[in-house]
C-alpha cells in the first residue's frame, strides 16, 4: 500500500497477487522487449490501487506485456469475507483501478482482394497492413459452411503494402470475391461481398490463462 513497483522483468509462477499500491508497465526507452507475468490471480483493491500499462495519449506501443493466470485457487482466498471471484482471474473493486492501454495500430481488419486456394501461402488484401511484422500471429476466418475453417496463420513478409506471405501454406479455401446478382423482376442488382477477413491477433498486452 502506498507503494509503485514498475514491471521490468519476468515474474514467473507466483501465488495470488493482491494490488493496494501501484503496479506499472515500464515503457519508452529502457523497457525490456518483452515480460511475462505468471500468477494464479491478481486482486486490485482498495483506495489508490492501481494496475496500469501505457496511458490514453501513451499507449504501450512497443515491447509487450503478458499477464498468464495459472492454476485453479480462487482470488477470495485473498478475502474470505467474500464470495468466489472466480480462479485465474483479474479483478478491481472497491475503488482499485485497471487502466490497459495497448496499441491499436494492428487492431482493426481487411478482406481478401482475391480468393487463397488450398496450399497458396500468399494473400493479397484490400487495405494497407504495412505496420503487420514478420512473426505475428493473424487469422483468416472461414468462407464455407464449416465454421471451424478458421486459419492462424503466421506473417512472413509484407510486400507492396497489400501482400502478405505466411510461413505456411492455408490448408482450406478462403473465398476473396465479390458477387453481383441482376434481379431482371425488379430491374435491380444485388452485391454480396463473401470475402474472408483477416485480423491481426498481434497485441502489446496480452492476458491469458496456462490452458
Amino acid at each position: 500500500e502506498g507503494i509503485i513497483v514498475l514491471i521490468d522483468t519476468d515474474v514467473n509462477n507466483v501465488g495470488l497477487i493482491h494490488i493496494k499500491g501501484e503496479l506499472r508497465c515500464m515503457s519508452g526507452q529502457g523497457a525490456p522487449p518483452l515480460v511475462t507475468i505468471r500468477s494464479q490471480g491478481i486482486l486490485i483493491s482498495g483506495p489508490g490501487a492501481l494496475m496500469s500499462c501505457g496511458t490514453v495519449t501513451q499507449p504501450l506501443e512497443t515491447g509487450k506485456v503478458i499477464f498468464e493466470m495459472l492454476g485453479d485457487r480462487d482470488l477470495n482466498e485473498l478475502d474470505t469475507s467474500l464470495s468466489s471471484m472466480g480462479v485465474r482471474a483479474l479483478v478491481a473493486r472497491d475503488g482499485g483501478i485497471l487502466s490497459l492501454h495497448g496499441s491499436t495500430a494492428k487492431s482493426g481488419y481487411v478482406q481478401l482482394d482475391g480468393t487463397m486456394d488450398v496450399g497458396t501461402k500468399v494473400a493479397t488484401v484490400d487495405g494497407n497492413v504495412l505496420s503487420w511484422n514478420s512473426g505475428d500471429e493473424v487469422v483468416i476466418t472461414t468462407t464455407s459452411f464449416y465454421p471451424d475453417r478458421n486459419e492462424i496463420m503466421t506473417v512472413s513478409n509484407v510486400q507492396q503494402g497489400d501482400i502478405v506471405e505466411f510461413t505456411d501454406r492455408v490448408v482450406y479455401q478462403h473465398y476473396g470475391g465479390i458477387q453481383i446478382f441482376a434481379d431482371s423482376v425488379d430491374n435491380e442488382s444485388y452485391t454480396v461481398d463473401e470475402r474472408a477477413y483477416v485480423a491481426n491477433l498481434s497485441r502489446t498486452i496480452v492476458i491469458q490463462a496456462d490452458s
